[in-house]
């Protein structure tokens, strides 16, 4: 990870989280959509993790927030910034899914699709694992019945309020998202942009 941002504990999120909102008045609504759902969302995570206990967090965990990566497995530099020349900048990716999970997910061969919100290292003290992970909104195929899925041989997806902690090693590459203009919330992933 690099480009770090801040680091802060866990326990002192809130008060992060509204100091930072006060003194950054520019921040992308990714950024804040990644702060409303940083906790509940990093909840999740640590239920998947069994021989961590709520004591064991409580003050102990150390966030370090960060505005890039180059971790995914194609050595793409994945970002999650407010400005990035003047621009926000908060990657679309392919993610390598658990087969575990094949049926919690509607994926094109094994792959999902998500926007990278926020990049993270968390860190719990005394606990025997350091975690890089991304906090993803993930894309839905746009149609549930499989002829709706794809329209001119791209993916047809939508952004859902769904949210998830991935490790920044399943993230497989960048992925061009783009736009169908006569709709709302309808996009195209395009596969022919290499």
């Amino acid at each position: 990870m690099n480009g770090l941002i801040a680091t802060f504990l866990l326990s002192e999120f809130e008060q992060f989280t509204a100091l930072y909102k006060q003194t950054n008045n520019d921040l992308a609504p990714e950024a804040l959509l990644a702060f409303e759902e940083f906790l509940s969302t990093l909840n999740k995570l640590f239920d998947l993790c069994g021989d961590l206990t709520e004591e064991m967090v409580e003050g102990n965990a150390i966030i370090q927030w960060y505005s890039y990566t180059t971790g995914a497995s194609s050595g793409d530099c994945i970002r999650a910034k407010s400005k990035h020349y003047y621009n926000a900048e908060f990657s679309n990716i392919s993610v390598n899914m658990n087969e575990e999970e094949v049926d919690n997910y509607h994926m094109d061969q094994g792959i999902c699709f998500g926007k990278v919100l926020m990049l993270v290292n968390i860190e719990v003290k005394g606990y025997h694992s350091i975690f890089d992970v991304a906090l993803v909104q993930w894309y839905d195929f746009r149609y549930d019945n499989e002829n709706g899925r794809f329209k001119y041989g791209c993916p047809l997806v939508k952004l859902v309020n769904i949210y998830d902690f991935i490790p920044v090693e399943s993230i497989i590459e960048l992925i061009h998202v783009v736009p169908r203009f006569d709709k709302s919330n309808e996009y195209f992933v395009n596969y022919f942009i290499f």
